[in-house]
């Protein structure tokens, strides 16, 4: 039985393995060549870029530019500019420099509590300087109170309060003091332009004036009353100026509330009888 050449050439083919061509060829190859080239120069431009721009702000593993990273915090060495709001428990400059904060518009710094709520703040504007607080107080490197304010008192803690304005001060209410004094070579003055000025004390309240004098002047009465001691004036000459003069006309007429004035040598005085003679017991002359 014969076979004829076109069976024994299948027969052949059909034993061969077949072959698969894997990969990527032709403009496949160089398009992907090309794109890994691309992305490696990307890389390297980026990578360059990086570096420059850490050069350029000095980042290090220490810090940026004249920001560093400290135990126990940070340190700006020059000026800071903040663009947000910023928090710190604590701001301090270096030992040999001093702290300047600058604002185009207004310098505020609040304090909070422990709800966040706002409890004290400082508002520094470019004309007024505003403190919102419950109590305000001034004190010295001793911690002693120089100034304290509330709703309630004012205090001012040292020795001495001086006002060196020409218009003086003004009290819309009472002002309880132990001295009031006038500067050396100036003069002092109480004035009450529209009321009336009580001077009060529990025990004594002395007016003086050791190198002048002291006047006292209001437009009514001016009384000086004594509920339970004396009014003692005190002086080598006492004078009653612009006194009326009664002119006697015939024999006149009595009055039984007229007296004449009588004053003992101790320099008490007391009243006599118009017509009399000025004569007092030695009790009314001798009594305190």
């Amino acid at each position: 039985m014969g076979v004829s050449a076109t069976e024994g050439w299948q027969t052949a083919a059909a034993n061969q393995p077949t072959v698969y061509n894997v990969g990527i060829y032709g403009w496949r190859k160089r398009f992907l060549y090309c794109f890994v080239l691309l992305l490696l120069v990307m890389i390297i431009i980026n990578l360059a870029l990086t570096i420059w721009i850490m050069k350029t702000i000095d980042f290090n593993i220490k810090g940026m530019g004249t920001l560093r990273i400290v135990d126990n915090g940070i340190r700006v060495d020059g000026k800071a500019e903040f663009l947000k709001p910023v928090y710190f428990s604590s701001i301090q400059s270096r030992n040999d420099d001093s702290l300047t904060l600058n604002s185009a518009r207004n310098v505020t710094i609040n304090a909070r509590n422990d709800r966040d709520l706002v409890t004290n703040r400082l508002v520094i504007g470019d004309k007024t300087v505003t403190s919102y607080c419950k109590n305000f107080e001034i004190r010295n490197e001793a911690g002693n109170k120089l100034f304290a304010v509330n709703e309630q008192e004012m205090v001012i803690g040292p020795k001495q309060l001086r006002v060196s304005g020409p218009g003086g001060v003004s009290f819309s209410e009472a002002l309880q003091t132990p001295l009031i004094r006038a500067e050396d070579g100036k003069s002092l003055r109480l004035e009450s332009p529209t009321k009336s000025i009580d001077i009060t004390a529990p025990g004594s309240a002395n007016l003086n004036a050791s190198g002048g004098d002291i006047t006292a002047s209001c437009g009514g009465d001016l009384k000086l009353t004594s509920k339970k001691g004396s009014i003692i004036f005190d002086a080598q000459r006492i004078e009653f100026r612009n006194l009326p003069e009664s002119q006697r006309v015939g024999s006149g007429r009595k009055y039984s509330n007229v007296y004449q004035l009588c004053m003992c040598g101790n320099g008490r005085v007391f009243l006599s009888a118009a017509d009399g003679v000025c004569q007092a017991s030695q009790e009314l002359c001798q009594q305190k």
